[in-house]
């Protein structure tokens, strides 16, 4: 409303200008009362978007509408003067107001325009404006401005004259300069600028036409006056409109084919050349006029020497400028190098050891065979696995499992030679590279390392011993290979464990084989009845309640004892016993499910499913049956499949996972966050839930890098409309950290830990009396 009828305003003053109504007598009256409503209808529209702006915009649009309130004023005393004076001095009163009014859009352009730019590229830029005003004052001068000078007058008037132009010089050449060096041309900006030339155009006129004394009221040159402030007090509306703070490092948009690029690149060019072409024109025009004796020349000089002057400035601080992004660049080289040795270490270490991992202990290996055969020496290659650690990490939890884990790698480091490589080889397991030389005795080697664990350890505060079975490998005796090394260590390991009483056992050629012993006893497990479940529930912290359970595979073998599942899951998945073991465990787990659901649990169950039983045409088909057998619907069954066996080729087994889509089964892609290239997976994986690895879960407490990570991840996940589950959650604050990124599905020891069905049954039929629920 404002702005039309500043509008209106304008064009009613331009008509009157044009065709005038009115006896001369009525000149003044008429264009004072035409002139001002437009002008204060442009100060109440800046006054209305300075109300209406957020905080961080108040800081320009303040100043200025306090500037355009200044010259509003000073238009009201300039009309007062002319209505109730014969003559209105100059300057009077009004030019006071006026020239206060520039400080203060001063400062609010300054503050558009050059807010977050550095000290240097401010003080280049504030030399590249006197350095351009200096250029074209020049030749303002040597054209017009000297003989308006040396017409003689007061100086005050003269110098009145002369600040107004000069001082709306300054700001255009600011602002240009501002948007050239890499300001986006907001339409805010394009208006303040359009406003500051026709300022220009309109004090230069008023100033030629005064010194000729050809000025009168009602001259065109008013309505420039009106137009120019018109314009500025759009760009106070427009800023406010545009809904945000000034961001002057923002680079230019880019449009369709890149033309905007292109223009913003020639920009940028132009703002650099720029102070250098207005010293060599204000140079040629000096060269101009060297002959010449007048006044106008004297001031050409001046100012050129002025200009050369500021160009010598602006290149002290171009060196400054430089010298200070050099060292800028050589700390950042020096931070990226330090980033690249941190990733590197990280890459061949164990994180939370701090030891060779598996890759770099693989180099090693292979390095320590290259040297051994050039001098003919011998090594021994030891495998350390610990007794016992998944019990004391599932009583005491993951934190103190690691600790313990740490506490382990300590005390094997102290038990060798400087000579000799230890590592992590993931888990509970630790292999050593232990130099012969001088006829060291490998068994002597692994006594120590035995005798090194035989104190005990805290962890919690609790006393807790540790034991090891060592499995002792030879190069050359036993092999020259590293695989075949490895091979025979873990064999001598696995021997160890079963038989050794002294913890450790050298490698004899008529080893068995670990894991066709395992398998061995697995083929009859199923029969013996060795094999059971073991459920985890899963928690909706919403409304605290268990929405679904795992079932996980659990073997204790007459002989063996209780086995890891670490240990027998791989080779299981690996051998053709898969298929009927997998079927029984599906089997297991929806008897189990039907029994919870007619007792009124209304979950889910998720079963662990491999690729190799996705890989049988017809697993899909069996999943249907079992689920119409015990009369279960498909969105009541989630299967599960790791990340690592998606990325080994999920698109073999497409058609089995659509299948069981279409019967409605839930797919979930587990131990997500720990492989390589997943994300680009999930675009053809056609899964609705995402299980977070345990990994992630409790490095992103433990960690501020580990926890943008998790962030990002759950963020994009959730973008993907997933739904996400957290494993592995031990922690109260674990817990508070999945509600903070917005997962709301967890399960792990602190909320449950796994067990028999009997043992759930309180968790998923609180309800249900005891003897119901037996």
């Amino acid at each position: 409303m404002l702005a039309t009828l500043m509008a209106l305003g304008a064009l009613l003053y331009a008509a009157w200008i044009a065709w005038p109504w009115g006896g001369p007598q009525d000149v003044t009256t008429y264009s004072n009362v035409l002139y001002l409503p437009a002008i204060y209808a442009g100060f109440a529209l800046s006054a209305v978007a300075l109300r209406r702006a957020a905080r961080p915009l108040r800081d320009v649009l303040l100043p200025l509408t306090v500037g355009l309130g200044l010259h509003a004023l000073g238009d009201t005393l300039w009309a007062y003067l002319e209505m109730f004076t014969a003559l209105p001095p100059f300057p009077s009163v009004a030019d006071v107001a006026y020239l206060l009014a520039y400080p203060f859009l001063g400062w609010a352009l300054a503050r558009a325009t050059l807010d977050g730019l550095g000290p240097w590229r401010l003080r280049r830029l504030g030399l590249d404006t006197l350095i351009v005003v200096g250029a074209v004052s020049v030749y303002l001068w040597w054209a017009a401005v000297a003989q308006i000078v040396g017409s003689g007058g007061p100086l005050l008037v003269r110098l009145t004259g002369l600040a107004y132009p000069a001082a709306d010089l300054v700001l255009l050449t600011l602002v240009v300069l501002a948007v050239l060096h890499g300001r986006r041309p907001e339409r805010h900006l394009v208006w303040f600028m359009l406003g500051l030339a026709a300022m220009i155009g309109a004090d230069l006129g008023f100033l030629v036409l005064n010194s000729l004394g050809t000025y009168h009221e009602g001259h065109p040159v008013d309505l420039v006056f009106t137009v120019a402030y018109s314009l500025l007090a759009l760009g106070a509306w427009q800023y406010q409109v545009s809904g945000h703070a000034p961001d002057p490092a923002a680079p230019t948009r880019r449009g369709p084919g890149g033309l905007q690029e292109r223009l913003a690149a020639r920009a940028t060019r132009l703002a650099a050349a720029l102070p250098y072409l207005a010293a060599v024109a204000a140079g040629i025009l000096q060269l101009w006029v060297s002959a010449e004796h007048e006044f106008g020349a004297y001031g050409v000089h001046l100012g050129a020497v002025l200009i050369l002057l500021l160009v010598v400035a602006r290149q002290a601080v171009t060196i400054q400028d430089n010298a200070q992004l050099t060292r800028s660049l050589q700390a950042f080289t020096g931070e990226l190098e330090l980033s690249r040795q941190q990733l590197s270490h990280q890459v061949n270490h164990d994180s939370l050891t701090g030891l060779p991992n598996r890759r770099l202990f693989e180099a090693q290996l292979t390095q320590a065979i290259g040297e051994a055969a050039l001098r003919q020496g011998r090594f021994a290659l030891l495998f350390i696995d610990l007794d016992s650690f998944k019990a004391i990490n599932d009583r005491c939890g993951q934190h103190a499992g690691d600790d313990l884990l740490r506490q382990v790698a300590a005390r094997l480091q102290s038990a060798l030679g400087t000579e000799d490589r230890l590592a992590r080889q993931g888990g509970d397991e630790f292999m050593v590279l232990a130099d012969l030389a001088g006829g060291r005795d490998p068994v002597r080697v692994a006594q120590d390392l035995l005798q090194a664990l035989r104190p005990p350890m805290t962890v919690d505060g609790q006393a807790v011993r540790v034991t090891a079975s060592i499995g002792v490998s030879l190069y050359p005796d036993h092999a020259r290979e590293a695989g075949e090394l490895r091979r025979c260590a873990d064999l001598a390991m696995f021997q160890a464990k079963r038989s050794s009483a002294r913890g450790y056992r050298l490698f004899q050629a008529d080893e068995p084989d670990p894991d066709q012993a395992l398998l061995t006893r697995l083929e009859g497990a199923l029969a013996r009845g060795d094999l059971g479940l073991h459920y985890q529930p899963l928690f909706d912290l919403t409304d605290h309640r268990v929405v679904a359970v795992e079932a996980l595979m659990r073997w204790t073998d007459p002989e063996l004892g209780r086995v890891p599942p670490d240990r027998f899951i791989p080779v299981l998945e690996a051998s053709p016993l898969i298929g009927p073991v997998g079927l029984w465990a599906l089997d297991q787990a929806l008897t189990q499910l039907a029994r919870w659901q007619a007792r009124g649990w209304r979950g889910r169950m998720a079963v662990n499913i491999c690729l190799a039983q996705l890989a049988d045409p017809g697993f899909s088909v069996a999943v249907q049956a079992a689920l119409e057998r015990h009369g279960l619907r498909g969105e009541q069954l989630e299967l599960e499949i790791t990340e690592r066996a998606v990325l080994i080729d999920v698109r073999q087994v497409t058609e089995q996972l659509l299948h069981l889509r279409e019967v409605g089964v839930r797919l979930a892609l587990d131990d997500f966050g720990m492989g390589q290239g997943t994300l680009l997976y999930l675009l053809d994986f056609p899964a609705q839930v995402i299980k977070l690895d345990r990994r992630i879960t409790q490095g992103a407490q433990d960690s501020p890098r580990e926890r943008r990570v998790a962030e990002a991840l759950t963020t994009f996940i959730h973008a993907l409309n997933f739904e996400v589950i957290a494993e592995g959650v031990e922690t109260p604050e674990q817990l508070d950290l999945m509600k903070t990124l917005g997962v709301h599905l967890v399960q792990g020891f602190y909320l449950a830990r796994p067990g028999p069905a009997a043992s759930v049954d309180a968790l998923l039929l609180p309800g249900v009396p005891e003897k119901a629920r037996a």
